[in-house]
């Protein structure tokens, strides 16, 4: 991408990388201050430049790839003064509680400081909910000192579980304090808080949930010498297998088993504990982890293996395990194991059980096709000596066009497609493949019968699938179904299909459907056609939920209607208008009511009483009645952070 394009959208900027051009960028909007008005509104909305969206993604870089304060204030203070026809970017435009949280989970003190600074200055709002917000993710910075920085702005004790969203909150706060490893900031939160989530049982498993996740033998320690948490659990032994922390994993057996006195030790009892294992006294559901250390750690100390520990190895591919369970004496129980191999696309395994029990195969070559394992496919044609006469059926119905392909060109013994693969196919919704048997295998497609390619016709339509729908018809001829399959196209939103076949479309319900998948998608040509072959229509003032577009909007209230209110006016719009905010199209509510005559005679029923923005108290439309102005520019402002200007 050129400079210069690059220029028009600092987004790609940022999504390439460069990120000196960014402070480039902006050190040149900075400096141009009088002219910067016009320079600005050469970057239109319509042209989806300066979306609030990027925007505050660029911010968000900053604080996680640069961590530079000064390029953080620059831009922030930057986007205080653009300016543009319908908007004054401001601050409060942006959730700087989250950008808060993001710099302290990051450790980005010095812009952590910068933005309290600016709260302090009240130029920006950051209320009790943000600062515990910050404070919950904090730890994840692994840095106490700004940890205890950020508590000096929160009353902790003062946050009781005496609601859902409170009880959630804190113990969101233990939970990261204890991912974090940060024994000091799980201590804070017991000594500050009149709520103990380690005294809760059901808040105790989360947080060993966390521990785990931690890696920290540490916090594990620690966790179980003071709350005198187990780890000695399946789903521990799991995770600390898959991180392959022999570590862990020989302290946890240590602490919580051997240290258990002769007499009262039962072995047996230990390792067959449902509540240890959840599924049963053997390591089979241990081996996907492919961590060998530990399972010859636990095999030592008296796990069983398990009656599926091969079925397990030879899933998960782990070559140097299964040659380990043969070194102890544990023989392949499983039949036909290449298939199994096969059926997972493992295909080392596949190769190392050729070599040791070639006779496992029976299904493996469909199981390769269906899998869409090609590599294997081309193994077993050199190494095998089985066939499968239907693999273009099961490649066509799995959408494996590649294996097709080399099928074709590999395999002159072959079957050509079924017309039951064929319906599968398309009903399997892989009309690519539909199209190269089409133009590959033509005669497959000439022996279904009319009942078939009907059927298949009305699943094209309701995919709006027109290139193949077109096929099927030219092939039916006079015998096809087309009606019908018009009405599936309409039910099912087959917007192309129902557009090429307007005049079947029948003046009922049917129509409702249509319009409402035209006025979505926001295309103003077809509207125009369809208006011109069906007429003026009066539809259901649901519809208006589904306006996207202010054009296309214009042209339906100038050629159509609402059942409710035929002739459309602004003067009688409310009903309207709390449908627009119930969809959140606040550019279509702002060009609704900048047609509304009188703003004073704007009635406000007790619906729209409810309707607020952010953190205004005043319900936006009563502030309209009042204050026209000053309610089009929330409304502006809304749609600006909604990317809708």
């Amino acid at each position: 991408m050129k400079w210069a394009d690059m220029l028009c959208n600092p987004i790609q900027l940022v999504n390439y990388g460069y990120y000196n051009e960014l402070k480039r960028f902006y050190l040149t909007v900075r400096n141009l201050h009088s002219s910067v008005l016009a320079y600005c509104t050469e970057f239109s909305y319509e042209n989806r430049h300066f979306r609030h969206s990027d925007l505050f993604f660029i911010m968000k870089h900053i604080i996680v790839k640069l961590n530079d304060r000064s390029f953080f204030e620059r831009v922030v203070e930057t986007l205080s003064f653009l300016s543009y026809d319908y908007i004054t970017i401001k601050k409060s435009h942006f959730d700087f509680g989250e950008l808060l949280a993001l710099a302290a989970e990051n450790n980005r003190k010095e812009i952590v400081e910068y933005i309290i600074d600016l709260a302090r200055k009240k130029k920006i709002t950051i209320d009790d909910k943000d600062y515990l917000k910050v404070l919950s993710r904090s730890p994840k910075s692994k840095n106490y000192q700004l940890f205890t920085m950020l508590s000096e702005f929160v009353d902790i004790s003062s946050v009781l579980p005496t609601k859902k969203a409170k009880a959630n909150i804190l113990l969101e706060c233990y939970k990261n304090a204890v991912r974090s490893g940060s024994k000091e900031c799980v201590q804070w939160y017991i000594d500050h808080c009149k709520w103990n989530a380690l005294s809760c049982p059901v808040a105790q498993a989360e947080l060993m949930v966390c521990a785990e996740q931690s890696n920290s033998l540490e916090m594990i320690k620690w966790l179980h010498k003071t709350k005198k948490c187990k780890f000695f659990r399946l789903r521990s032994l799991w995770h600390f297998f898959r991180v392959k922390r022999i570590d862990v994993i020989e302290w946890i057996y240590n602490s919580e088993v051997e240290r258990l006195e002769n007499k009262e030790f039962d072995h047996d009892a230990i390792f067959n504990d449902d509540k240890m294992w959840e599924s049963g006294p053997n390591l089979e559901r241990l081996v996907d982890t492919g961590y060998l250390e530990g399972l010859k750690f636990l095999f030592e100390k008296g796990a069983q293996l398990g009656d599926k520990i091969w079925e397990n190895v030879i899933r998960s591919s782990d070559v140097e395990i299964a040659k380990w369970l043969l070194e102890i004496g544990r023989p392949i129980d499983v039949n036909n194991p290449i298939d199994l191999a096969t059926s997972t696309g493992n295909f080392g395994m596949v190769k190392w059980l050729q070599s040791i029990r070639p006779d496992g195969c029976e299904s493996a070559l469909e199981l390769a096709i269906s899998g869409d394992f090609l590599e294997i496919v081309q193994w077993l044609y050199e190494n095998r000596t089985e066939r499968y006469p239907l693999a273009l059926d099961c490649a066509a119905q799995h959408n494996n066009i590649e294996i097709v392909e080399w099928l074709r060109t590999n395999d002159d013994q072959l079957l050509n497609p079924t017309t039951t693969a064929i319906s599968k196919t398309i009903q399997n919704r892989y009309f690519d493949m539909v199209k190269f048997l089409y133009l590959n295998y033509p005669e497959s497609f000439q022996q279904m019968t009319v009942d078939e390619m009907n059927r298949d016709l009305k699943f094209l339509a309701l995919n709006d699938q027109m290139d193949l729908f077109l096929i099927f018809i030219k092939m039916l001829g006079d015998k096809a179904n087309i009606e019908e399959a018009v009405r599936y196209a309409v039910i099912f939103h087959g917007y192309k299909i129902s557009s090429l076949y307007l005049d079947m479309i029948p003046p009922s319900v049917l129509a409702y459907e249509y319009w409402r998948k035209v006025i979505s998608i926001g295309d103003l040509e077809t509207l125009k056609s369809a208006t011109e072959k069906l007429g003026r229509h009066q539809l259901l003032l649901s519809i208006t939920s589904y306006f996207r577009d202010i054009k296309i909007w214009d042209y339906f209230i100038t050629n159509h209607g609402f059942k409710a209110s035929p002739i459309f006016s602004y003067e009688k719009c409310e009903p309207i208008v709390y449908l627009l905010f119930k969809s959140r199209q606040f550019h279509l509510i702002i060009h609704v009511l900048q047609h509304v005559p009188d703003h004073r005679s704007f009635k406000i029923n007790e619906q729209l009483a409810d309707c607020k923005l952010g953190r205004h108290s005043i319900p936006i439309f009563k502030l309209f009645t009042t204050h026209r102005e000053r309610a089009l520019q929330r409304l502006k402002e809304e749609a600006f952070i909604n990317n809708q200007i």
